[in-house]
């Protein structure tokens, strides 16, 4: 029973739709920043609401990482990948702060 309505909320409140939509929205914002910041970004992988953003070698991804901690994001790192797992409920201004963030720290490197 519980789980029937957990799917109703689900379904009722749209958040699978939401998902989708969000997730497009934060990996065009990525292939946006990798756009402008061609030789740093080396690839970007998606499924729905789980992105990851791999550094080419040459980039210190261990200072980017601190950098951003230090900003208040959290989120998986190993070897020059950022693994994105934001909870369904992130908007597009808390994704807007991440990439605004990483352009600033991907333009220091």
């Amino acid at each position: 029973a519980i789980g029937l309505e957990v799917i109703k909320i689900i379904e009722e409140e749209g958040i699978l739709e939401n998902c989708n939509n969000i997730g497009s929205y934060f990996n065009d914002s990525l292939y946006k920043l990798k756009a402008s910041k061609s030789g740093i970004i080396k690839d970007i992988r998606a499924k729905g609401l789980m992105l990851a953003l791999e550094l080419h070698s040459t980039i210190d991804g261990d200072k980017i990482n601190n950098s951003l901690f230090e900003s208040g994001f959290v989120f998986g790192y190993k070897q020059n990948t950022f693994r994105f797992l934001p909870p369904l409920i992130i908007t597009k201004k808390e994704i807007d702060k991440l990439i605004i963030t990483l352009d600033k720290l991907l333009g220091q490197s």
